[in-house]
């Protein structure tokens, strides 16, 4: 969609193998919607982050592109969230 007001691109939507990459992380979900002027993508339908040797999984995924960080939740309250954490693989992660 396109914002007339901001003179952007507001949102771009994506279906099937979805896949992110950002400075050294990789997000894949079924579906992905890039909000341009918030700066952030939401991840759904099964959305797994990694980073170095750390992965979160989750229904649904936020990337908060500005902050630098990434929230995950379930489907719905009280689901689960699966996160696999390597302290080794905190230290191989490259630096910004």
């Amino acid at each position: 969609d396109y914002s007339r007001e901001a003179g952007a691109v507001d949102r771009i939507e994506a279906q099937g193998n979805v896949r992110v990459v950002q400075e050294g992380r990789e997000a894949r979900s079924a579906r992905a919607t890039l909000y341009n002027l918030e700066q952030r993508i939401v991840l759904s339908g099964g959305a797994t982050l990694r980073q170095g040797q750390n992965t979160l999984q989750g229904e649904t995924l936020t990337i908060f592109l500005q902050e630098n960080r990434s929230v995950v939740t379930g489907d719905k309250e009280g689901d689960r969230v699966k996160a696999v954490i390597n302290p080794r693989g905190i230290l191989e992660t490259p630096p910004k």
